[in-house]
């Protein structure tokens, strides 16, 4: 049985040998409490670091105290809920890919498979609480105007971020293909098509809600607009 240790490590270096020595692992939860207990922490960690640097700057939001503490409460609640949730989310679209494709695949592994890769994406994200930290003490307006950002001068704050949120989804894709290439024993492309409409789907499903909607909002429109000129007519008559 590998402890938490080795399975950071060899999940971080060597993927392929992680998901080859874990594929005998059953059951829910050993990826899924590792992967929650994780997010909690790290998340608790970049609460902490955005409040010394509220607070060391003397951020006008962070004077009130009482608020802080209740918001900050909020965020851990929710981000409890979304820590145990979310695996199971995300590897249910996932399966959805691998069942589209023909995979004939037990949910079980590939939760295993999903909630591990994931862990990776908490690592990064102590990169991006570590460098907002010290953006917030370079500039401390942000911390009450977030609209800051978009400055011209800032814009390269939210670009980093967002360079290595995506460095951090990709990482994040590779090791999922690894991992149901390990447990599945299938090709490499297959797993990737597997992941790709597991992160295409709720995206299709958005612009098709969209869609409806604005098609939906029109059609009353026009509908108003065609009993606004029937009644004209008839006053007229």
């Amino acid at each position: 049985m590998l402890s938490v240790n080795e399975k950071l490590s060899l999940l971080l270096f060597r993927p392929k040998e992680f998901y080859t020595k874990v594929k005998g692992e059953e059951g829910y939860a050993k990826p899924l409490f590792l992967y929650a207990i994780l997010l909690i922490l790290v998340s608790i960690f970049g609460i902490v670091l955005e409040s010394i640097a509220g607070f060391k700057a003397g951020a006008e939001i962070y004077q009130n105290v009482f608020l802080i503490l209740v918001s900050h409460v909020f965020v851990i609640s929710v981000l409890v809920g979304a820590a145990f949730l979310g695996p199971f989310i995300s590897s249910g679209l996932t399966h959805l890919g691998l069942i589209i494709l023909g995979v004939k695949g037990n949910f079980q592994k590939t939760f295993k498979v999903v909630t591990y890769a994931g862990i990776i994406g908490i690592f990064y994200s102590i990169i991006i609480y570590v460098m907002d930290f010290f953006f917030y003490l370079a500039y401390p307006e942000l911390l009450d105007s977030p609209e800051l950002f978009f400055q011209s001068d800032l814009i390269w704050t939210l670009a980093l971020s967002g360079v290595i949120g995506l460095i951090s989804f990709i990482h994040v894709i590779i090791l999922e293909v690894i991992g149901l290439v390990t447990e599945y024993k299938i090709s490499g492309l297959r797993a990737f098509f597997a992941v790709l409409i597991g992160v295409l789907l709720p995206i299709l499903v958005l612009v098709v809600l969209a869609i409806v909607i604005i098609l939906f909002v029109l059609l009353l429109v026009l509908i108003g607009s065609s009993a606004g000129a029937s009644g004209m007519m008839a006053s007229f008559i």
